[in-house]
């Protein structure tokens, strides 16, 4: 890679794997921008950014860091380094799993507690 689309790769990594708000882009509920939001973001917050800059470095970018849509008007990072909110972090098979004591009820957590240390402190 030349030092142009390596410089354009580590831009994408930065706004779309780690700062998603760092040039004012939201990504929609599948992690992706369209062309003209990131585009149009790039060149207010004082980067040079084109579709052909872009799509150079998904194509000769060998870990796979970015994607392109089917319909060919997104771009997304497949494999974010932090999950987002909408994705589940409960395991699947979190209904039969039991709690941890951290999220014992109120009245569950008494029952473990020696009542001596349930007692109001003396003023």
């Amino acid at each position: 890679m030349d030092n142009q689309v390596t410089a354009t790769s580590k831009f994408l990594s930065f706004v779309l794997r780690h700062q998603l708000r760092a040039i004012g882009i939201t990504l929609d509920h599948e992690g992706s921008a369209t062309w003209k939001t990131l585009i149009a973001a790039a060149t207010a917050s004082g980067q040079s950014l084109d579709r052909s800059q872009v799509e150079a470095v998904v194509q000769d970018n060998d870990k796979k860091r970015f994607s392109i849509s089917a319909d060919g008007q997104r771009i997304r990072q497949p494999r974010a380094t932090r999950q987002a909110p909408w994705q589940s972090r409960r395991p699947a098979n979190a209904a039969t799993t039991a709690p941890p004591d951290a999220f014992l009820s109120r009245s569950r957590l008494a029952e473990r507690v020696p009542p001596e240390f349930l007692a109001p402190l003396a003023k």
